[in-house]
């Protein structure tokens, strides 16, 4: 879970990086590994929003983009939330 949280700091950090320079290349490519990771630990919310991001690319329509981020952050953090207030993991 570890790695799933680090990686997915840095790609949202980024992706707020490629959303202020309207950089659609990296958006897309940083949404779409938020996707895949989120996926892979079953965040249905975090992976739906990342889907949503990724499109903007592919519509060009980059008005919806800002909004679509304060999704994606929104569920972002309540699953780091949800996360942190989970037991550790017995030894």
């Amino acid at each position: 879970m570890q790695a799933y949280l680090e990686g997915a700091m840095e790609h949202s950090k980024h992706l707020l990086y490629a959303l202020e320079a309207d950089d659609t290349h990296q958006m897309e490519e940083r949404a779409h590994a938020l996707k895949g990771s989120s996926s892979k630990i079953c965040a249905g919310p975090v992976r739906e929003a990342a889907q949503l991001l990724e499109r903007v690319r592919r519509s060009e329509d980059l008005s919806e983009a800002p909004q679509l981020y304060k999704v994606f952050k929104k569920e972002f953090k309540r699953l780091l939330e949800h996360l942190n207030s989970l037991p550790p993991p017995s030894a």
